[in-house]
């Protein structure tokens, strides 16, 4: 049975039944997993917002909605690159950017995808335009992986990274380590342990 789950976008805010909770990428930066303090904020700012208009953009193309004449430039090639992807693999979509939590350890999530990639059954995708992938990927699409299952019923046996390029390529690494969730439990926690 499905409880109340409300999501604030703008604040970046998950609610189940009426009590806030933290989010997959909060509890990771609270126990520096996730440590971008050594990037002045102007920076993390531009790469936020370039990040975010690029998952648009894929977002807006898999509901056949993108107008291409308004994408700005520098987004093309990333785009480009998720193209590339759907068009080299056989893709079917169970969900894209769609809030979920986990009831069993209560955090919420926002995954970039469930996909079937090439028939292999269902996987939490996680879509990166950075320079290079960090080992907090793994981590969150295991969060990601344990809520998505949690939340829509279904098993997801996969996680993948897909690395977007500058270059108009595209990465697609699988996450496999069995490890990281554990990971994340501690790092949920401790998360907990300092908000009693």
């Amino acid at each position: 049975m499905k409880r109340d789950l409300i999501y604030n976008d703008e604040k970046h805010e998950y609610f189940l039944d009426g009590i806030k909770i933290p989010s997959v990428t909060q509890i990771l930066q609270h126990v520096r997993l996730i440590d971008f303090s050594n990037v002045p904020a102007i920076y993390l700012e531009r790469a936020r917002k370039f990040g975010k208009a690029v998952h648009k953009g894929t977002e807006l193309y898999d509901k056949g909605t993108l107008n291409w004449n308004k994408l700005s430039d520098p987004l093309k090639p990333y785009v480009n690159a998720w193209i590339k992807f759907k068009e080299e693999n056989k893709i079917k979509i169970f969900r894209r950017e769609e809030p979920a939590c986990s009831y069993k350890y209560g955090y919420g999530l926002t995954p970039d995808g469930i996909f079937d990639i090439n028939d292999t059954g269902w996987s939490v995708i996680d879509i990166k335009t950075t320079f290079e992938l960090d080992d907090s990927v793994a981590w969150q699409t295991s969060a990601y992986r344990q809520g998505g299952a949690e939340y829509y019923g279904i098993k997801i046996p996969h996680r993948h990274a897909i690395h977007l390029k500058k270059d108009e390529t595209y990465k697609l690494t699988p996450l496999k380590d069995k490890g990281d969730f554990r990971t994340f439990q501690c790092a949920l926690h401790c998360f907990n342990a300092k908000r009693r």
